[in-house]
This record gives C-alpha cells, structure tokens and sequence, in this order.
C-alpha cells in the first residue's frame, strides 16, 4: 500500500509522466505525448478544489494513521492523478496500439493502479472514503474533457491532413 502511494507523489509522478512523454515522443507520436504531458492539469485542478473545500485529514485520535499527510484531505490527490493519467493511458493503449505484450502488460497494470489506490488512500489513513471516492470523479470527469480534446485534436488532424492531400 504504501508503494502504491509513493509512485503516486510528486517526484515519481513527474518521471513516470515523463517517460510516457518520451517513449511517445520517440514514437513520434506528438499529439499523444503532448496529451499525456497535459494530464498534470488534473494536479492543478486537483489543488484548486482542496484550497476551495479546505477538509482536514484524518487524525490519529481517530484512526490509525500510516501515512502522515500536511495538505487538506479533500479529494485525494493521490486518485486525482491516477484517474487522470492511468486512466489517459489505459485510454491512449487500448485504442492507438496494437495489441502486444507491452500493450497488455500497460494496460493490465494501468488498471491495477486505479483499482488499488483508491483504498490503499483509505488503508493507510491518508484520507477519508469520501476524499477517494471525490478523487474518483473529480479525476473521472477530468478524464472525460481530456480524452473528448484528445478525439478533437485527432480529428481536427486527421481531416486537415486528408484536405492536404486533396481527398475529400
């Protein structure tokens, strides 16, 4: 539980983002790395709804807690950033990849992810259920914008570049 919190901080995030980012790049793919750069906006928006709700997080009077934490509770970062960028390349796997063993092990574990974090939060006294249940949607929601100007920007691409070569 607590790995699964600590690939989820800020350092390791930011890698992991990062490594994405270049494999794609490499790939030239640059539509989907910038995509998969831009799912750090669920970290932004993630830290304007703590500001504005301004929970606290559980305290050790009232259950144990593993994981001390400074920052308000509501919603959890944590599943915030998991929906956001797990859920994008779950997304991203599933539907621009053909199928191989690097695709399955991705989108296998991606799914993992989003599954286990939510209660390892909760396990670990970081966070009330409702602060992961919140970090489901709110993330969710983000999620849907992302992937929905993702297919924008596919198809903005797509039909510019079939005018191009004078296809109709």
């Amino acid at each position: 539980m607590q790995f699964l919190s600590r690939i989820g901080s800020v350092v390791p995030s930011a890698i992991i983002i990062c490594l994405f980012a270049l494999g794609l790049a490499l790939s030239h793919r640059w539509i989907e790395t910038l995509f998969v750069m831009l799912t750090s906006t669920g970290d932004l928006l993630n830290e304007l709804v703590k500001l504005a709700v301004a929970r606290p997080r559980p305290s050790a009077d009232v259950i144990i807690v593993f994981q001390k934490e400074s920052q308000f509770s509501f919603p959890s970062a944590h599943v915030v950033h998991y929906v956001v960028f797990y859920g994008f390349i779950f997304f991203l796997f599933s539907t621009a990849f053909r199928s191989s063993r690097l695709r399955n092990v991705v989108l296998v574990g991606s799914v993992g992810l989003l599954v286990l974090i939510g209660p390892s939060r909760i396990y670990l006294g970081a966070h009330w259920p409702s602060d992961v249940l919140a970090g489901y949607l709110v993330g969710g929601l983000w999620l849907v914008l992302l992937i929905e100007s993702y297919s924008a920007c596919k198809g903005r691409l797509s039909s510019s570049s079939v005018a191009t070569r004078g296809g109709t």
